[in-house]
């Protein structure tokens, strides 16, 4: 036994009482907030973009240069809440009923999340999120679309991390992809390493090559998502499932094939 001496509770700042009825939370809310705070901005004068938007219909995130969105999950809340992408949203048990509760307190918003045995109280983000319904492109748009096979997602997984470059700034990776199939291979000043998607299903192909971060393509594939969609080497590309978009820029510095010249005769 070793004595110590505790603090007094008095000591503790008092907790915030939630006000009004709880909105009890869709299934899926909690572990789409969880994967959505990695897509959130670390950058601390970006101070808006260090959170998780959730409103009636989507849980959103992004840092400028990658977006999170799920939809599909009709809340009962009337307004948008601006949550901080907190390491608690890993810790909350996603498979247990939850009720989230809105409310203002000296003109600051707050919000409690109580989930099976846990209950978090947090001040939210008092500002405007930007309007993401304007940044995420339509999928009729988009003429390139490969579907990753178990398989191959398995073995990115694995490849991604293990690639030269990968832990430079961008770690940049190249797709191209033709009618023969899909390949990643390694910026041109770095050793040359290719990684045939040879079990994947190209269902459609698009103009060019896409040079982009694959932190962000490793980020999809351990979510789960399989369906890789891309338009040219300036539009955004997008991997996509039922309910739930992760897009991300490109890197604008690649070298694109030139079209070939058309002979005189055409």
């Amino acid at each position: 036994e070793e004595p110590f001496c505790p603090v007094e509770l008095a000591e503790f700042p008092a907790v915030p009482a939630s006000d009004g009825d709880p909105s009890p939370l869709a299934a899926g809310v909690l572990s789409a907030m969880n994967e959505a705070r990695v897509c959130a901005s670390t950058d601390t004068t970006r101070y808006i973009l260090n959170s998780v938007y959730l409103d009636a219909h989507a849980v959103v995130a992004t840092d400028g240069r990658q977006l999170y969105r799920r939809n599909s999950l009709e809340l009962a809340i009337s307004q948008g809440a601006i949550f901080p992408a907190s390491p608690v949203l890993g810790i909350l048990p996603h498979d247990e009923v939850a009720h989230l509760w809105l409310w203002h307190r000296e003109e600051r918003p707050y919000a409690q999340i109580t989930a099976g045995r846990w209950r978090w109280i947090t001040k939210l983000v008092d500002g405007n999120f930007p309007h993401y319904q304007q940044v995420i492109p339509k999928l009729e748009n988009y003429n390139g679309l490969v579907r990753i096979s178990e398989p191959d997602a398995v073995r990115l997984q694995s490849v991604l991390p293990k690639l030269p470059g990968f832990k430079d700034k961008d770690s940049k990776i190249i797709l191209s992809v033709t009618d023969k199939g899909a390949v990643i291979r390694t910026a041109a000043n770095l050793p040359k390493v290719h990684v045939a998607l040879d079990r994947s299903e190209v269902v459609s192909t698009p103009s060019g090559e896409m040079a982009f971060n694959s932190r962000y393509l490793l980020s999809a594939l351990q979510r789960g998502m399989r369906e890789l969609r891309t338009r040219d080497p300036m539009s955004p590309l997008m991997m996509t499932d039922s309910n739930r978009i992760h897009l991300w820029m490109p890197l604008r510095d690649v070298v694109t094939r030139p079209e070939p010249a058309a002979s005189p005769e055409a």
